[in-house]
């Protein structure tokens, strides 16, 4: 397909979608918009849907749509209800367009050109999780409907440590001081070598939390990032005499670090190591050369964990955007109806209410 004349629909395994990604502005470009990530959470964290990414190149400049094509039939699987359309989504992390430039009308055309597509291959609706520094809701089609669910913590790399640490929180320095006393060292690795000691921490804090099945992850996927993201990653562990009694993957690229995946053993809590390990993340990403660690939030608005995120950046609360579009209004409202007419359990206060994740 001719560039200039339409979007480009890519597969991970497209080339072109690596090359329009590194032509992407620096300060633009996030790990989650790779086609490498695509293909690794295709393939371990949705594996009811098909990667791609919409792609419009022009002389004023390109957008990129990485996304998750899934078949509705397969989603509301079980419930009775007969779907023939699809839905996109969003892949785990942030998602959304990026554009080279704020150019209306290149954002514009995109949105256009990928209004037809999704009209000419069945798709019922789109929702996306914005990115809290790039603002990328600002580039959202029109008819986006966008909600702000809750702080979404942000530290900023660029001031000193020294003073980026002396304004932690009181108790985020406390706690720091308390782990340093009672012997807590912290490593990290570009590698699973100490795979099993993540996974055992890891494992054990998503029992405690009661998590979702979605956050059980195949420890194959873990060993396919090192692979396959070589680079973009690193694990971080915390040392309470021989044993791993926090750790955390980290995302990164360019201008941004994500805490990724992680936990902390119940036993060791009152040791505080995950405050030692995240000053030491933060100490390491400066030198990575990133302007940015995205700690999160919470699972709800500005609930526990968020504040604890808070505390190693409390000028750093950022609105969490996410964003739903319909694009058959017919299509959307019947299978809501069809739903509620079966008695489905369904969850309507999301966007994409037949989706349990």
């Amino acid at each position: 397909m001719n560039p200039s004349a339409g979007i480009e629909i890519l597969t991970p395994s497209d080339a072109r979608w690596r090359t329009l990604f590194d032509r992407l502005p620096l300060e633009r470009q996030d790990v989650f918009y790779s086609p490498e990530y695509a293909a690794v959470a295709a393939e371990f964290l949705h594996k009811d849907g098909r990667p791609l990414c919409a792609a419009l190149e022009t002389p004023g400049g390109l957008v990129l749509y990485p996304f998750l094509e899934r078949s509705l039939s397969t989603v509301l699987e079980g419930s009775g209800v007969f779907a023939s359309g699809r839905d996109t989504t969003g892949l785990y992390g942030r998602n959304g367009s990026i554009a080279s430039s704020d150019d209306p009308a290149l954002l514009a055309a995109f949105h256009s050109a990928f209004a037809a597509w999704c009209a000419a291959n069945g798709v019922v609706c789109s929702f996306d999780r914005f990115h809290p520094v790039l603002e990328n809701q600002r580039w959202a089609p029109p008819g986006t409907k966008l909600t702000d669910i809750g702080g979404f913590v942000v530290a900023d790399l660029t001031r000193p440590a020294p003073e980026a640490e002396a304004a932690f929180k009181h108790s985020i320095r406390k706690s720091i001081k308390k782990a340093e006393k009672a012997g807590v060292e912290v490593f990290s690795e570009a590698s699973t070598a100490h795979l099993d000691d993540y996974l055992k921490v890891y494992s054990h804090t998503m029992q405690r939390r009661e998590a979702r099945d979605f956050y059980y992850v195949d420890p194959a996927y873990y060993r396919a990032i090192a692979a396959r993201l070589p680079g973009s990653f690193r694990f971080f562990y915390a040392l309470l005499g021989t044993e791993v009694v926090s750790t955390e993957l980290v995302l990164v690229h360019g201008h941004y670090c994500h805490s990724f995946l992680g936990g902390t053993l119940r036993e060791a809590m009152d040791k505080c190591p995950n405050h030692l390990l995240k000053r030491e993340i933060m100490r390491w990403a400066r030198t990575a050369g990133c302007r940015y660690f995205l700690l999160g939030g919470g699972e709800t608005a500005h609930n526990s964990i968020w504040a604890y995120k808070l505390g190693f950046a409390l000028d750093g609360d950022r609105p969490s955007f996410i964003g739903g579009k319909v694009h058959d209004e017919t299509e959307y409202a019947r299978l809501r109806s069809e739903l509620e007419r079966l008695g489905v359990t369904h969850f309507p206060g999301r966007f994409q209410f037949y989706d349990r994740n």
